[in-house]
């Protein structure tokens, strides 16, 4: 007795069988092989590409890996079925998978190009990105239950800090050694920072000028804040965009903002001395302005 067997269980069991080979009717088996391959292939680069994959976010990924699927049933389902007998091999087909597989690769290259781009334009921005600079302390708030002079003391420790900053900016942006374009962005950053302090600390400063028991201080916070203010904006300007000055240029504005930086030491010192009257106008260090003149490379 003869039992009659399907055609399409015929195919499928002549691929099955050892040595078994692809229909007479695929004479493009290759084109099929080839086009599956590359679909798969890219698929698995750009899964494993984390530079793909880090510039999506997790419902971003979980949509991708959606869209893989449906790529890897449509375009690579249709070679295997062809391959394995149960869709002819047709011009139609044939156009089909070439079509599909030409289409994946524009959109793949589409998305790997654009995160390769994206991440490149990272890398170039933290290139060019001012360095890290230590965040600067906040304007202190003196405690009330301390004595208005140890009060004084807080804010003018605080206000001698920024002044410094200022001068040791301005010697370091006008040694003889032009400064990189890093120390310069840095600099620039931190003097921002401690400009933005100086405006903060302005009334706790007027406050002590006005209404500090002693005429002595008032007096000499007065003149503090005058040649301090002078002082900073001299910083501020050599710390601003632009090519810094060289040669006499250079020596010409570091023996200008000399000066100011002298008129601030001289009135810092003054300042000490009239909060510590008990300790007599004895002898002290010498002014901060002639090391600053030396470092500067002045005379």
């Amino acid at each position: 007795m003869s039992v009659a067997i399907p055609p399409g269980a015929a195919v499928l069991a002549a691929h099955l069988a050892p040595g078994g080979s692809a229909p007479a009717d695929v004479t493009h088996a290759s084109l099929y092989e080839t086009c599956a391959a590359i679909i798969i292939a890219v698929i698995v680069v750009l899964y494993f590409d984390e530079h793909v994959r880090r510039d999506m976010p997790p419902r971003q990924r979980g949509r991708a890996i959606g869209w893989l699927g449906g790529i890897l049933a449509v375009g690579v389902m249709n070679p295997l079925l062809v391959l394995g007998g149960f869709v002819s091999d047709t011009r139609g087909v044939r156009a089909f998978t070439v079509g599909y597989t030409a289409l994946f690769l524009v959109g793949a290259f589409g998305v790997a190009i654009s995160a390769w781009g994206r991440e490149d334009a990272r890398r170039r921005r933290d290139a060019q990105a001012p360095p890290a600079v230590p965040p600067v302390p906040p304007v202190p708030v003196p405690s009330p239950h301390l004595s208005e002079r140890e009060r004084a003391a807080e804010v003018l420790g605080y206000a001698f800090t920024a002044v410094a900053f200022s001068v040791a900016t301005f010697t370091a942006l006008t040694r003889p050694e032009p400064p990189s374009p890093a120390e310069r962005a840095r600099a620039r950053e931190l003097l921002r920072q401690w400009a933005d302090r100086w405006a903060a600390l302005a009334p706790a400063l007027a406050g002590i000028a006005v209404g500090y028991p002693s005429p002595q201080v008032r007096e000499h916070v007065k003149a503090f804040m005058e040649a301090a203010g002078r002082a900073t904006l001299a910083a501020v300007e050599i710390a601003a965009d632009g090519d810094p000055p060289e040669g006499e240029a250079r020596e010409e504005l570091a023996g200008s903002a000399d000066g100011e930086f002298e008129a601030v030491a001289a009135a810092e010192q003054a300042i000490i001395r009239a909060l510590h009257p008990e300790d007599g106008n004895g002898a002290h260090s010498p002014a901060r302005g002639r090391r600053v003149r030396s470092a500067s490379g002045g005379d």
